[in-house]
């Protein structure tokens, strides 16, 4: 017969199996299964991978300013390091850069509903873009370095018009819930 608190019984039971409780008096023993060992590594591996994922994934939607509708002729998006050929359906970020070339027209759409139009010889950065209804956070900063831009406000001028700016080499735009054109020549002054 084997007793409980004798070595010959922890032996058989499977390391997933932990006494928690021995009561000597009655010799009664409650068994609770737990999760296998794991080194304390890999435990902390997993809980700054679980960490990551889940700051990364519930931000991404976050990060996420616009999308591109249409583009034709040569158009390409540069993000940080890296240039990428602009295709319609890719999403746009804070700080990404948009340059058409002299055959390229891009049209976007912010996720505000914002409505952005590029012509040829067009350079524009999305300098910031918070749009967060529920905690009352709006924000829409372009920087219109050359070229034409037509511009067709959504949400955000609805909501809060001093929070849309658009900066040009020759001054700044505010925005009132409004559409308009505006284009810069090779010289980077107002047309």
């Amino acid at each position: 017969m084997l007793v409980a608190s004798s070595p010959a019984f922890h032996a058989l039971l499977p390391r997933s199996l932990l006494i928690d409780r021995v009561d000597r008096s009655v010799q009664n023993v409650a068994l609770t299964p737990t999760a296998p060992e794991l080194p304390l590594k890999t435990l902390l591996q997993i809980t700054v991978i679980v960490c990551l994922g889940a700051a990364v994934g519930g931000r991404a939607a976050e990060l996420v300013s616009g999308s591109i509708k249409a583009v034709q002729g040569s158009c390409s998006v540069q993000r940080g390091a890296e240039t990428m050929t602009a295709t319609q359906g890719m999403h746009l970020m804070e700080k990404d850069v948009l340059i058409t070339g002299p055959d390229g027209y891009v049209a976007v759409m912010m996720r505000d509903g914002t409505r952005l139009s590029l012509s040829p010889e067009t350079k524009l950065t999305i300098d910031q873009f918070t749009y967060d209804p529920s905690a009352n956070k709006f924000a829409l900063f372009l920087d219109l370095g050359r070229g034409v831009m037509a511009y067709v406000s959504g949400k955000i001028a609805h909501f809060s018009p001093e929070a849309v700016r658009i900066q040009t080499p020759v001054g700044s735009i505010g925005t009132r819930g409004t559409r308009f054109v505006v284009g810069l020549g090779v010289t980077g002054r107002a047309q």
